[in-house]
């Protein structure tokens, strides 16, 4: 069973639905892209022509083949008129919000609107809503797509998040954190462009930059490690971030609490000192943060911290099936001599006899490093650990 899969439904007679199909598969269904993050990828289905030549309505849709769907609907008025004028579209849209609300709170309905007139289906009312007829971008540009798969991308997100939450504690869809770690002496600037745009924008991801969100009076460094325990960090480096405390401690802490982290490099003139503990994670090289820049970004980052969401429950799945529940640690990215140190300084007795981590493979001379250190741990790739007997 899969852990999350997108459905994209249009009209037949809609020729925007295609494309705009061919982009989020693009995305989220991606070989190439997932190969970098063990093999992870997001299943992309399709719902738009007649199931057999004796029916008008498309397939039905097995919610039940995985554990999470996200539904993404082309708001035209193709669709509209569709569901007014053909009794089995209106059947079939009917039958998929009973099976919706009968799995209660493991599914979500996203209607993307590219017209004014489509603000809502009458078989989903009151479903979210993406507004892209608002947008200043045109409907397929680079600056379309990249704001939208950021959107749909922080609702797969936020589906799971509200999953793992008790009922009882859901009161509005959970936020992604993005805690902005910069050099105040050449990176504030670029750390206030990033902030500005998700206060413009509706991408559900909330920032922190120390600067602005610090309560007066509190002892700050437990704010901020409170503020990084549940966050993704997203590190600007500049020339003088490697050179500052405070930025070193952020990234350390952020590996501490095995959060996503992601690197913007923003370098000019170079570093004096390369912070060794800013590997293994992805980067980006900057030359300028404009709005669709940050948009990138940021879209490259929340789709990391995505895959990382649907890789753990298939770690966990695994670990589970070996019955190694309390002997393994998970990890999101390549494992690193650092992290074998967190795992001594958190003096968990005993200590996991194992690492668990996205594939690929760790290569020999990193792997040789490990048991040097004599702590009886052992780092495996999640292929690995399912191969073994």
């Amino acid at each position: 069973m899969d852990s999350l899969r997108i459905t994209v439904i249009w009209s037949p007679d809609d020729p925007v639905g295609l494309p705009l199909a061919d982009v989020i598969a693009r995305h989220f269904d991606n070989a190439e892209e997932a190969r970098a993050f063990g093999g992870i990828r997001i299943p992309v289905f399709v719902r738009y022509a007649a199931f057999s030549p004796g029916s008008a309505a498309p397939r039905p849709i097995d919610l039940e083949a995985a554990e999470h769907n996200l539904l993404v609907a082309v708001g035209t008025h193709f669709l509209v008129e569709r569901l007014a004028d053909d009794q089995a579209w209106a059947n079939w849209f009917d039958d998929l919000g009973k099976g919706v609300k009968r799995r209660g709170n493991a599914d979500r309905f996203v209607l993307v609107c590219l017209e004014s007139t489509v603000r809502s289906l009458a078989a989903f009312p009151g479903i979210q809503s993406i507004r892209t007829d608002e947008w200043d971008s045109e409907a397929g540009t680079d600056a379309f797509n990249t704001r939208l798969l950021l959107l749909l991308t922080n609702r797969c997100g936020a589906l799971l998040l509200e999953a793992a939450k008790p009922p009882d504690k859901l009161s509005r869809t959970p936020k992604q954190r993005l805690f902005i770690s910069h050099a105040k002496l050449d990176g504030a600037d670029d750390a206030v462009r990033i902030r500005r745009r998700l206060d413009e924008t509706d991408f559900g991801i909330e920032p922190f930059v120390d600067a602005n969100d610090l309560n007066a009076g509190e002892a700050f460094t437990e704010e901020l490690e409170a503020e990084i325990a549940d966050a993704t960090l997203l590190a600007v480096q500049t020339d003088a971030y490697s050179s500052r405390p405070f930025c070193r401690w952020e990234i350390l802490r952020a590996k501490f609490h095995r959060r996503p982290i992601y690197i913007v490099h923003r370098l000019k003139q170079g570093e004096t000192r390369v912070f060794p503990y800013g590997g293994n994670a992805p980067l980006l090289v900057v030359n300028d943060l404009s709005n669709a820049t940050i948009d990138r970004i940021l879209l490259a980052a929340m789709t990391i911290v995505l895959r990382g969401m649907v890789w753990a429950r298939l770690a966990d799945a695994a670990i589970e099936r070996k019955k190694l529940t309390d002997k393994v640690v998970t990890l999101a990215r390549t494992p690193e001599l650092v992290d074998l140190a967190h795992i001594k300084m958190r003096k968990a007795n005993p200590l996991p006899q194992l690492i668990v981590y996205p594939d690929p493979v760790l290569s020999d001379e990193e792997r040789e490093l490990i048991p040097a250190l004599e702590l009886g741990i052992e780092v495996m790739s999640l292929s690995e650990l399912e191969a073994q007997p």
